[in-house]
């Protein structure tokens, strides 16, 4: 699953509601510019322990990006 705009704090605290059982994910976090000085953030979810999962790091590689397991709530600036 992936979710756009958790930069804004409802959208961020809402990832966990729409998750059959977040425990059972992992969650990787991407920051990108909208704006000069204006960041926006997704998150991508997916299940613990999947081949997707386990081809993040990959993914990584190939696509130079970065995905970061945590996000910290202080970093949405947006209600």
């Amino acid at each position: 699953m992936i979710v756009d705009d958790t930069h804004r704090r409802h959208v961020f605290d809402t990832i966990d509601l729409l998750l059959e059982a977040p425990v059972d994910y992992s969650k990787y976090y991407y920051e990108y510019d909208m704006d000069p000085g204006f960041k926006n953030s997704l998150c991508v979810a997916v299940r613990k322990d999947s081949k997707l999962d386990s081809a993040i790091d990959n993914i990584r590689q190939f696509l130079p990006i970065r995905l970061h397991r945590d996000f910290d709530p202080a970093n949405c600036p947006e209600e």
